[in-house]
């Protein structure tokens, strides 16, 4: 029966000393909420208002986390990966932090910022969940991106035009299929 009663009676002081941890609270789990149901503007509100009325409270991390990840179902990865900075800064400690953002950037097409935040989770957690096999296919993905940059640096920016180019006999150039000498040699002829 006692603990009942001091129950109640933190309640009651929580309530009337901190009115505004009870709407946080409420702000949270109607967010939660909404987030389950997969209505993800409604969520980004709700957790923005519980972030507001008590900042740096109990749901601080929660609520900065189911934010980024309603951001990140929507697309909007820029606001996820600050959410995600936001979460860094107050604790830099916690590897799923940087590999939530190393996926974001991923998703972004940003292997490089992903890699190193792949690699500072690891480094925080070497057996964090994912982080592994993320970090190896971003590398991949790293590696094919530079060759592919690379190679399409290697060729005729002419060749961009498909079948809008022909080639000179004398120089063996590609040519814009409009001219009628080539600009390079000033042979009248083509393949």
């Amino acid at each position: 029966m006692g603990f009942i009663v001091l129950g109640i009676v933190i309640v009651f002081v929580i309530i009337y000393f901190k009115p505004d941890l009870v709407d946080a609270k409420n702000h949270f789990t109607k967010g939660y909420d909404h987030f389950q149901e997969k209505n993800y503007n409604r969520a980004i509100w709700a957790f923005t208002r519980a972030i507001r009325k008590y900042p740096y409270g109990i749901f601080y991390v929660d609520a900065y986390w189911l934010r980024s990840m309603a951001y990140e179902e929507k697309g909007d990865y820029d606001l996820a990966i600050k959410d995600i900075n936001r979460l860094i800064q107050h604790d830099s400690s916690t590897s799923h932090f940087y590999s939530q953002r190393g996926d974001l950037y991923a998703k972004k097409g940003n292997y490089e910022k992903a890699v190193e935040d792949y690699e500072a989770a690891l480094k925080i957690n070497p057996n964090e969940s994912g982080a592994n096999n993320a970090l190896e296919e971003a590398r991949k993905k790293l590696v094919t991106g530079i060759e592919s940059k690379s190679s399409s640096l290697l060729q005729s920016p002419l060749a961009s035009f498909g079948n809008r180019t022909k080639k000179c006999k004398r120089c063996k150039k590609e040519v814009d299929e409009d001219y009628t000498g080539c600009p390079y040699c000033g042979n009248n002829t083509f393949e």
